[in-house]
């Protein structure tokens, strides 16, 4: 009987033992690993890891072991057929996303393929994923990490239909092949978009002081470029920080400044405001303000912004993707919008070679936006140290050929490289950077700089500081106003950087680089730099180095001071003279104005719905755009001065709040009572029978001048003024000029920004024959007309008083 019992259990070990044995036989591990040799690979967004492998039967299922795919993040794992080359537009055999893994198999299962070489692929959706890996390589299979061979093996199972006669089959030869960049792409606008001409717009900011034109600086366009230091960091900043404004905590608890434990604090040392920036305290994911932005850097002449990834191994890619989808459609909407590039540490460290290889997997390879890079030298420029990209590296030498590598120089920081270095910051007399045949690469130049310190320091060099008692002077509205760093609201006039304008100029470098756009934050310091509850890089109104508009003191001041010098070193377009005459029958055929020369293009889809989070505690939601500007014209003859806006769509009803509003600037010296230049508004009140032509008398006062024909045909605004109700005498006639709608209700300038559309944006207005050098006589005589024209209706009205 014993030896029965013995002979069962034997054959059923034996039976247990052939089934495991048949159902093992039929899966097949990747993973080659000991206990000593695993670790954990962890993939970031949008990485790609690959598993190419032979098999040598049918299949239908693989899985995958993830460490961790946990809360938000996804993966999505692919099957493909190998086509002697990595999938690029490929279509997948199969697809699957997964999520929330935890120290599992992600069980991939599909219908039965054939036998045949295949490629596995996880990418990262969202979030990170974690995957086992061994160093040690599995035979006949081959992995890739966004395209680059990669040693090792992974832990992937391959599940067979039934015993294959071996593992796997021997893989055919493959090797990833180098990338180079493309050629830089030419960048072509279209036929409408080349009539769009930013540098030939007029425009007077707050301060009085007017655009430079081509018959001021009577030099045409150049070969010279200019870059602006950009922050991308608020799409992921304003998700975690609350927002809060320096300049209006300090204004209510002035003694705060130095204490850091002071209650207007509220205990946090994080992220701060200098100050609200003009479109609030936004997130840079809200394409609305991205929209905003690359109008008016294009519109400023500013050829590429640098994003800034200068804190350890930082991209914000989603702010910068944001951006550059933003920036494409601009493009194509007209917008000559700036190229890009990156600023990295300003020393080799390890955390470079992390960046730059994010950057390159996620944008460079992949050629995403490539009209859109900055080129140097015949390649993308990456303003990074090489020094620790390593050259034994695949995906290592690729990148130290595909780019032309510039290194961001800080004083103090890592040692100067005469050839190389290109520098950030800057102050009088400036710094000339990478000296070639007696002619500098690049010079940069500061808003303000936190000289000895942090910028609430006393010895911070601010807005207003000058090195050398600068002055300079500009006359406007018959006044003549000096500027100098003791005047009053001296923050105002940029005399820190207008120093320093001025000498670069001088210097004629190929590149001018500015400090900055809109990092706007700076973290509080318990303290830095020997000071006490100290800001780094941002203060106040002052102690601040952001060009873009805010709703503090400053306006918009610093952002026409940078499109007056950006104009100064370029040069700028010759603009056309337009004289011939064309009288206009408004209420007859649209096909008259097909011969008229004066053509005045704009971009469209420039004020997009809004509806974003800001800073934690804000949110901002509007919806104005009504009617899109898409083209304007004048014509004129004997007696009249004919106009003609078309929009994109249909004309909404006239009578909507601020509809379709004109405003005309006849002198531009500025002694004509005027509201911030404008001499006349059409349409300020809505138009009934006929249209009304307002006349400023200082201000946002107007008085009625004139009761004007006009015609709407669908999308065509055509209005008819007689030459003389706005000063018009002369044989050629000469103005600026703008159109806008569902802004400016009570006299708000800033409103041109925010809300509706308006054409040309912001200040600046359209020129029919200004700024040529052969109508200068032409507008001097028209100065001087309106000047005694002033005189003798100021006699008259004194005489007629003495007799009363």
């Amino acid at each position: 009987m014993r030896k029965k019992l013995i002979f069962i259990a034997l054959i059923v070990f034996l039976v247990s033992v052939i089934f495991v044995y048949s159902a093992d036989d039929t899966v097949v591990s990747f993973f080659t690993d000991t206990e000593k040799n695993d670790f954990n690979l962890t993939l970031s967004e949008r990485e790609r890891f690959s598993v190419r492998f032979h098999a040598s039967n049918s299949f239908d299922k693989l899985d995958i072991f993830f460490v961790s795919v946990k809360g938000s993040s996804k993966v999505k794992v692919s099957l493909y057929r190998w086509e002697g080359k990595l999938p690029e537009g490929q279509e997948a055999l199969e697809s699957r996303e997964f999520s929330s893994l935890n120290k599992s198999y992600a069980s991939f299962d599909f219908n039965e393929k054939e036998k045949g070489e295949y490629l596995l692929e996880v990418e990262v959706v969202a979030g990170t994923a974690i995957l086992r890996k061994s160093q040690y390589k599995r035979s006949q299979v081959d992995l890739y990490r966004n395209g680059y061979v990669e040693g090792g093996s992974i832990d992937v199972k391959l599940y067979y239909t039934s015993k294959p006669e071996k593992d796997l089959e021997q893989l055919s030869s493959f090797h990833p092949p180098k990338h180079t960049p493309m050629p830089e792409p030419e960048y072509k606008m279209d036929e409408f978009a080349e009539r769009i001409k930013p540098d030939t717009w007029t425009g007077v900011d707050g301060l009085g002081r007017t655009l430079p034109l081509y018959s001021n600086i009577k030099k045409g366009k150049n070969d010279r470029i200019v870059g602006i230091f950009y922050w991308t960091w608020h799409g992921e900043l304003s998700k975690a920080s609350r927002a809060r404004n320096i300049t209006e905590i300090i204004k209510k608890y002035p003694e705060a400044i130095n204490d850091f434990k002071h209650r207007a604090w509220e205990g946090y040392s994080g992220y701060h405001h200098w100050n609200e920036p003009l479109f609030g305290y936004y997130s840079t994911n809200d394409e609305y303000v991205l929209r905003k932005h690359a109008e008016m850097l294009a519109d400023a002449g500013i050829d590429f912004i640098a994003f800034d990834c200068t804190n350890g191994s930082y991209t914000w890619t989603e702010s910068y993707m944001t951006l550059l989808k933003v920036f494409s459609e601009a493009k194509k909407d007209g917008v000559r919008v700036p190229k890009i590039t990156f600023m990295s540490n300003f020393a080799p460290i390890d955390a470079t070679w992390n960046l730059v290889k994010q950057l390159y997997t996620e944008l460079y390879r992949p050629g995403l936006y490539n009209d859109l890079w900055f080129y140097w030298e015949g390649k993308p420029l990456m303003w990074a140290y090489p020094h620790t990209i390593p050259e034994y590296d695949d995906m290592g030498s690729e990148i130290l050929e595909f780019f032309t590598f510039r290194y961001p120089y800080a004083e103090g920081i890592w040692p100067l490289d005469e050839n190389y270095s290109w520098g950030w910051s800057g102050y009088y007399p400036n710094k000339g950077y990478v000296k070639k045949n007696g002619v500098y690469e690049q010079m940069p130049i500061s808003i303000a700089i936190n000289h000895g310190g942090p910028m609430n320091n006393p010895d911070a060099w601010g807005r207003a500081f000058s090195h050398s008692g600068y002055e300079s002077s500009y006359t406007y509205g018959g006044k003549t106003t000096l500027v100098h760093s003791k005047m009053e609201n001296a923050i105002k006039y940029g005399i820190f950087i207008q120093e320093q304008w001025d000498y670069v100029i001088e210097e004629n470098p190929k590149i001018v680089f500015v400090t900055g756009w809109n990092e706007w934050v700076a973290i509080r310091h318990e303290e830095w730099g020997g000071y006490e509850n100290a800001f780094p890089d941002q203060f106040n109104d002052e102690f601040s180095r952001d060009i873009e508009p805010s709703n503090g003191e400053l306006k918009d001041n610093y952002y026409y001071q940078l499109v007056a010098n950006v104009r100064r070193f370029k040069g700028v377009s010759r603009p056309d003279t337009y004289k011939r005459k064309n009288t206009i029958d408004i209420f007859g055929d649209i096909r008259q104005w097909d011969n008229v020369e004066a053509v005045f293009n704009h971009y469209t889809n420039n004020t997009k719905k809004r509806d974003h989070a800001g800073y934690i505690g804000t949110y901002y939601k509007s919806d104005t755009m009504r009617n899109d500007i898409k083209s304007s014209k004048v014509a004129f003859d004997d007696e009249y001065i004919y106009f003609y806006v078309e929009t994109v769509n249909a004309l909404t009803d006239k009578n909507d709040e601020a509809w379709m509003r004109l405003f005309i600037d006849v002198d531009f010296t500025g002694v004509t009572p005027n509201w911030e230049g404008f001499e006349f508004v059409v349409n300020r009140t809505s138009p009934q029978d006929k249209c009304y032509v307002e006349r400023s008398i200082g201000g946002w006062n107007w008085e009625k001048v004139f009761e004007a024909d006009y015609s709407i045909k669908d999308n065509v605004l055509q209005i008819a003024i007689p030459r003389k109700v706005i000063y018009q005498n002369e044989d050629i006639p000469s103005f600026s000029f703008k159109w806008a709608d569902n802004n400016c209700v009570d006299g708000d300038i800033y409103s041109f920004y925010t809300d509706g559309d308006c054409a040309p944006g912001g200040r600046f207005c359209f020129a029919l024959n200004i700024g040529n050098v052969e109508n200068s006589f032409i507008l001097a005589a028209i100065m001087i007309s309106v000047m005694i024209a002033l005189v003798l209706i100021k006699v008259i009205v004194y005489k007629f008083k003495t007799r009363w």
